[in-house]
């Protein structure tokens, strides 16, 4: 590559009618400045897209570590939910099972109380007719 100092030294043979000595210097001298200021602009886009590739980077990398953390977070959410939902289905089959316990037990009683009210009532009537025999036999 062609740098500001090469356009310095750069020296050219002279001949007879050859161009203004001075007049060329003062150009390539004006040539080498613009070709410094050029060079250092494009050192300065180098930096900064060397710079901003690396800021690119490490956004990325961030990007990728917090979709791993919300996905890792939702995975986690959904087990949670789905616990809790499986704790409700068990809760709500141990209650239906401990209603249905009940209920049988509570029936069972009914039919042993409805029975003894039979029973009491059969023994009324007996006793009922023994006293209406007894009253009418007097």
């Amino acid at each position: 590559m062609l740098t500001p100092l090469d356009i310095q030294k750069k020296t050219f043979n002279t001949s007879f009618k050859g161009y203004n000595k001075k007049e060329v210097d003062e150009f390539m001298l004006i040539v080498a400045d613009l070709l410094d200021k050029k060079s250092d602009e494009l050192d300065k886009c180098a930096d900064a897209y060397k710079f901003r590739t690396e800021e690119l980077k490490k956004y990325k990398n961030m990007e990728s570590a917090m979709k791993g953390t919300v996905l890792l977070a939702k995975k986690t959410a959904d087990e949670l939910v789905k616990a809790a939902e499986d704790r409700s289905e068990l809760l709500l089959k141990k209650a239906e099972i401990k209603v249905t316990e009940l209920l049988t037990k509570k029936n069972e009683e009914l039919k042993n109380i409805q029975l003894k009210i039979e029973d009491l009532k059969r023994e009324y009537e007996e006793y009922y007719k023994l006293t209406e025999l007894s009253t009418n036999k007097d």
